[in-house]
C-alpha cells in the first residue's frame, strides 16, 4: 500500500467498535470477511503458470530429419496429412526411392500414423492447457478482493499520463509523437491547399446595358456600357471609365511553414520526408529539437514527483458497502 492507503487502513481499524486494539482489529477482520475482502493480502491464491509437457512422439522420432520437417509443419498449423505429402514432395524421405510399391505404401502408412499421433498429442496438450488456465482464472475470481485494490490511493502524474497515452511519455517518445503530428498536419494542409488552388474563378460576364447621358447642349444620347461582372468596378473619377478587374485571390501556399525553420518542400506529398524528422530539419531544426527535449525532460521529472489522487467505481462501492455494514451492525 502507498502512504495514503496505509493512513486510510489505520483510520478504518480505529473506527471499529471495541475497547482494545485487539478487539477492533478482530472486528475489522470479521467485517472484511463478510464483504469478501482480504484486508492484508494474506488470503490470495497462488496462481500457477502452465508448463507444457514434453512431447513423447518427438522424443521417439525427433531424430528423423523427414519427421522433423513434418513436426515443424504441424506446429505451424498444417494438418498431418498435408504435412506428410509436403515432406514427401520435398524429398524429405530419400529412403522411399529404393523401395517397391508395397514397401512404399507400408512405410508411408507408418509415417502418416506418426504424424497423426503427434497432431493428436498437440491437440490433447492444448485442451489440457485451456482447462488448467480456466481453473486458475476461477481460483482467482473466487478469492477475496485485496483491500489495496479497493482503497482510494494515488499515483504519480507521470504514471497517470502514461496510462492515458498508452506509452511512456519520455522526451524521445513525446518528440516522436509531436513530429508525427506535424507531418500529418502538413499532409492535410497540403491536400486542402491543392484542392483550393484547383478551383478556377469563372471569368466575369460582359453584357451591355443602355445608359442615358446629358450633354452640355441639352442633347440627350444613349450609349451602351458593359455591365460589371463579379469582382469589377469602374475607375474612380470617371462615369464612363472602363471596368477594372479586381485583384485575383492569391494562391495558397503548397504547405504551411512549421516550427524549427522548416517549410514543406514540393517533395512533401511524395512521402520523401521522414515523419520522424519532420519539423526538426533546416538551419534551426536541431536547436529546436534540443530545446523541446530539455522542456520535455523537465516536465517528465515534475510529473514523476507530483502525486494525483485516484479512485475507481469498485473503490466507491466498497466504501459504500462498508458504511452500510457498520450501520446494520449498530455502529
Amino acid at each position: 500500500m502507498d502512504p495514503e492507503q496505509l493512513q486510510i487502513l489505520s483510520a478504518l481499524i480505529q473506527a471499529m467498535p471495541g475497547e482494545t486494539a485487539q478487539n477492533r482489529l478482530n472486528y475489522f477482520q470479521d467485517l472484511m470477511g463478510q464483504l469478501n475482502v482480504d484486508p492484508f493480502g494474506t488470503q490470495q491464491p497462488v496462481i500457477q503458470e502452465w508448463q507444457a509437457p514434453a512431447s513423447q512422439v518427438r522424443a521417439m522420432y525427433g531424430q528423423n530429419p523427414g519427421l522433423q520437417a513434418v513436426f515443424q509443419a504441424i506446429d505451424e498449423g498444417v494438418d498431418p496429412l498435408t504435412a506428410m505429402r509436403g515432406a514427401i514432395a520435398d524429398d524429405r524421405f530419400p529412403e522411399l526411392s529404393g523401395m517397391d510399391i508395397t514397401e512404399k505404401q507400408n512405410y508411408t502408412s507408418s509415417l502418416n500414423k506418426v504424424a497423426e499421433d503427434y497432431s493428436s498429442e498437440r491437440a490433447e496438450t492444448a485442451k489440457n492447457k485451456a482447462n488448467f488456465e480456466r481453473q486458475q482464472a476461477q481460483k482467482a475470481a473466487e478469492s477475496p478482493t485485496p483491500l489495496q485494490q479497493l482503497l482510494p490511493g494515488s499515483v504519480s502524474a507521470y504514471e497517470q499520463t502514461a496510462e492515458r497515452l498508452g506509452f511512456e511519455p519520455t522526451a524521445e517518445n513525446l518528440l516522436k509523437e509531436y513530429s508525427q503530428f506535424l507531418y500529418e498536419k502538413g499532409l492535410e494542409t497540403t491536400k486542402d491547399s491543392r484542392a483550393a488552388a484547383s478551383k478556377k474563378v469563372p471569368p466575369p460576364t460582359m453584357v451591355t446595358r443602355p445608359v442615358t447621358t446629358l450633354t452640355p447642349g441639352g442633347t440627350n444620347s444613349v450609349i451602351n456600357l458593359p455591365s460589371l461582372g463579379a469582382g469589377q468596378t469602374y475607375a474612380p473619377g470617371s462615369r464612363l471609365g472602363p471596368p477594372i478587374e479586381a485583384a485575383p485571390p492569391s494562391a495558397p501556399p503548397s504547405a504551411p511553414p512549421v516550427s524549427g525553420g522548416k517549410s514543406v518542400p514540393s517533395s512533401f506529398s511524395q512521402g520523401q520526408i521522414s515523419s520522424l524528422d519532420y519539423g526538426f530539419t533546416g538551419p534551426y531544426g536541431e536547436n529546436y529539437r534540443r530545446r523541446l527535449t530539455s522542456a520535455a525532460e523537465r516536465a517528465a521529472n515534475r510529473a514523476r514527483q507530483r502525486r494525483v489522487d485516484v479512485t475507481s467505481p469498485e473503490s466507491e462501492q466498497f466504501i459504500q458497502n462498508l458504511a452500510y455494514a457498520l450501520l446494520l451492525q449498530g455502529d
